[in-house]
């Protein structure tokens, strides 16, 4: 692990790019003023396993270059800096959470995985925030300890769906853990998928609705109160 920051653009007008597999670890902040970020932007731009394209089925913007990308710790991103971010892959993976004040694009791409959850004790009570998050077949996974995330662009013109695991309390599954998922806006065509895990207190019709309705309500959809109707959402239970 580096003790210390991973990939830091710290000046303005200053850019750092990572274009092949990379995986970069922090060590953990234990104390409220110890803190260190897998990705840091902080006056500059951060590019991790991406490329602006234009052009491409009428989509312009950021894609993945399709490498491995491990980021183990969380993100800083802060006012006037920018990140666009690309895990891709069933080995790809974002443990963190994501304090951010700038502006961040994320992909997900598919098998790819972003736990939500804090590795500094001083963001503990984070709540991530994406300006746009898109990707296909990407899981999020939200865990005991994690908090909301919001997001304010979901999908592109290139479509979108993701998962969102969700766990549960082991003796009442209608209990779903973790924080809630908000969305702004979405693209057309956009597709979300809120999943917990099958147990053996899902044995009946009853409850097994009441953990679909308790996942339902993780999602909160604000463009659709004026209107938007560009996002489908499914509550599943996946089998155990």
């Amino acid at each position: 692990d580096v003790v210390g920051n991973g990939l830091v653009a710290s000046q303005s007008g200053g850019s750092i790019n990572v274009k092949n597999n990379a995986k970069i670890s922090v060590a953990k902040g234990t104390e409220d003023n110890s803190y260190y970020s897998v990705v840091a932007a902080n006056g500059g731009v951060v590019s991790a396993n991406t490329t602006k394209v234009s052009g491409l089925n009428a989509y312009g913007g950021y894609v993945s270059n399709g490498r491995t990308l491990q980021l183990d710790g969380d993100i800083y991103i802060g006012a006037s800096s920018a990140a666009n971010i690309a895990v891709d892959g069933r080995d790809g993976y974002l443990k963190g959470v994501i304090n951010n004040s700038g502006n961040l694009e994320l992909i997900l791409g598919t098998g790819a995985s972003w736990y939500n959850t804090a590795t500094n004790v001083s963001e503990k009570d984070t709540v991530s925030h994406i300006n746009t998050l898109s990707g296909c077949n990407g899981t999020i996974y939200q865990l005991a300890d994690s908090n909301d995330i919001t997001v304010g662009k979901y999908g592109n013109a290139l479509g979108t769906y993701l998962n969102v695991h969700y766990t549960h309390d082991d003796s009442d599954p209608t209990k779903i853990l973790g924080g809630n998922i908000t969305i702004n806006n979405a693209s057309a065509d956009s597709e979300i998928y809120l999943v917990t895990d099958y147990d053996a207190n899902m044995n009946s019709a009853e409850v097994q609705n009441d953990v679909l309705d308790a996942l339902a309500h993780k999602l909160f959809y604000n463009a659709y109160v004026t209107g938007e109707r560009n996002l489908t959402a499914v509550a599943q239970i996946a089998e155990g």
